[in-house]
């Protein structure tokens, strides 16, 4: 998983914004007899898009794994302390977000 600085920033946005009570609201409902309809806002629509196309992704990058497994058996696959930490926290933060 790959956890980005602008990922962070987003859930904090979003979850700063559900506070304040900024969410858009959806458009009404119109029904017809006899015919349930249900009309999407733009952005829920952007929405729904961004899930199809997230859930077309790979879970795991094999080509990454790869070249991570052949780094660390020749020993060259450094991390600092540091950058571990900056994203453990970063992850713990937008987990209790959600």
């Amino acid at each position: 998983m790959i956890i980005s600085r602008s990922q962070i920033g987003q859930t904090v946005q979003a979850y700063s914004d559900q506070l304040r009570g900024r969410t858009s609201s959806a458009a009404p409902l119109r029904r017809k007899a006899g015919h349930d309809q249900v009309a999407l806002s733009p952005e829920a629509s952007r929405l729904a898009e961004a899930r199809r196309l997230l859930k077309s992704i790979p879970d795991v990058r094999a080509e990454r794994v790869s070249e991570l497994t052949q780094a660390i058996s020749r020993g060259e696959y450094r991390v600092s302390g540091h950058d571990i930490a900056e994203k453990m926290c970063g992850r713990l933060l937008v987990d209790r977000i959600k």
